[in-house]
């Protein structure tokens, strides 16, 4: 493995490394002059579906649904639901965000057939992003003001089931073989004069597909049927997934002096904290400031030791400058593999198969990164950011071999995870902002729903 760290360097705007990726593209454009800052939140909540009919029952849903998601807080508390994922996002209005925690699950799609006594062997594999993502932004329409959002969110159903009889007898529940995946995305359709859809981003405006929310509302966007999630230990309850939106709209501060075109150094904090206590901070306090009393709570939640810095970069811009900062490890995995040789039975030992050998190898940056700008703006200095965090969160089996007694592991590939944010927003100099938040992992590949991931910046 190679360690890199990349210095924090000054660049002009011109940098194209990242052209084929829509999602750096999200806070790039210059678009219109940025207006009010704003403030969106989608938690992913498991419930008990009995109880959620009979209270449902009781409490036919209005166009708020703050009333269920005050009540599924309460069934959180008596431990018969659970959080799953809550992703804040932060920007200002006229300009787009991006917010995603994705997982790159690696499969495999070909197989040599087994020989007597052992697994088929894996010959070609592909890469399936799961997780969660939302991009949006804010802007009026028709006159009001509105809240603007497109998210998704997709699994890979565990266990899964091995095709060949042998395979199926001996696996492990977290082996990977050709796996079953479950998601949904929530937009609205665009249509041309028409009528007819337009099925390709590239044909229609920026956020078209998004769908629409009013400022200081709490949406119900979803109810889905969750069949092969397990409720807790000892709980018989079967869950539905309940998929809430709530945002809300800043207004603008007087203009402060724009001395943005002197050095800058932006700083970003990345933590790690318990789920719970962070989505009860949230109910605890108004959507529209949590942005600027995040860090105040989380040094309270450092005290009480329940917080992890796993994130920590300064870079230097000029105004109309781009600031690039990384702390990166090159990970090198394989992505071919030779079976191993069947070694005939010698000393009493009999004949068993060697491990198979790596013969081809890829690289992947591991680490925090950032990329910053400095814009001037009437309302005061903008910052233009990105923010990556990347993790070699596990590795899923894919092949094992009898030896010593054991089926043992083989085949392995590693399972890289994503923690991503853009967006553009003003700054207070000399305070540290809460930019968004993500999902945590559990080491194993998987979503860690116990833990969340916070990003900071701050502006000297």
């Amino acid at each position: 493995m190679k360690i890199l760290r990349i210095i924090a360097a000054l660049l002009a705007f011109t940098s194209a490394s990242h052209a084929d990726d829509p999602e750096s593209e999200v806070a790039k454009s210059s678009g219109p002059p940025g207006g009010e800052q704003f403030v969106s939140l989608i938690e992913h909540i498991l419930v008990p579906a009995d109880q959620l009919d009979t209270w449902m029952k009781k409490n036919p849903l209005s166009e708020d649904a703050s009333s269920l998601r005050k009540q599924a807080r309460v069934w959180i508390k008596e431990k018969t639901a659970r959080l799953d994922h809550t992703a804040l996002s932060t920007g200002i209005a006229g300009r787009e965000f991006s917010n995603s925690s994705i997982w790159e699950q690696i499969y495999a799609t070909e197989y040599i057939p087994p020989k007597p006594g052992e697994w088929p062997i894996p010959t070609a594999f592909q890469s399936r992003n799961l997780g969660y993502s939302q991009n949006g932004g804010a802007e009026v329409e028709d006159g009001k003001m509105i809240l603007r959002s497109k998210m998704d969110w997709y699994e890979m159903i565990l266990p899964q089931q091995a095709w060949d009889p042998l395979t199926e007898r001996t696996r492990q529940p977290d082996d990977v073989f050709l796996p079953r995946f479950r998601g949904s995305r929530y937009a609205r359709p665009v249509v041309d004069a028409a009528g007819n859809p337009l099925s390709s981003e590239k044909k229609f405006p920026i956020g078209a597909d998004q769908l629409r929310f009013a400022p200081g509302k709490t949406y119900l966007v979803s109810r889905e049927a969750n069949d092969h999630t397990e409720p807790p230990p000892g709980e018989p309850h079967h869950l539905v997934r309940l998929i809430f939106f709530q945002g809300n709209i800043l207004r603008r501060t007087e203009p402060s002096e724009d001395d943005s075109v002197a050095i800058n150094h932006l700083s970003i904090k990345i933590i790690r904290l318990p789920h719970s206590v962070f989505s009860a901070w949230i109910q605890e306090n108004d959507l529209f400031r949590i942005p600027d009393l995040a860090w105040a709570a989380a040094m309270g939640w450092q005290n009480q030791g329940t917080t992890e810095t796993i994130g920590s970069l300064t870079t230097a811009t000029h105004s109309g400058s781009k600031g690039i900062a990384g702390a990166v490890d090159e990970v090198s995995y394989p992505t071919e593999w030779e079976p191993g040789r069947l070694t005939p039975a010698t000393g009493g030992k009999p004949a068993q198969l060697e491990f198979s050998e790596p013969t081809a190898f890829d690289t992947r940056n591991v680490g925090t990164s950032t990329e910053v700008e400095i814009l001037p703006d009437a309302g005061g200095a903008i910052v233009q950011f990105e923010i990556k965090r990347v993790t070699e969160s596990g590795k899923s089996v894919h092949q094992r071999i009898f030896r010593d007694g054991q089926w043992k592991t083989d085949m392995t590939m590693p399972i890289f995870a994503t923690n991503h944010w853009s967006s553009q927003l003003r700054v207070k100099r000399g305070e540290w902002l809460l930019v968004g938040s993500g999902a945590a992992t559990d080491g194993k590949g998987r979503l860690d729903p116990q833990h969340s991931v916070l990003a900071f910046i701050k502006l000297d």
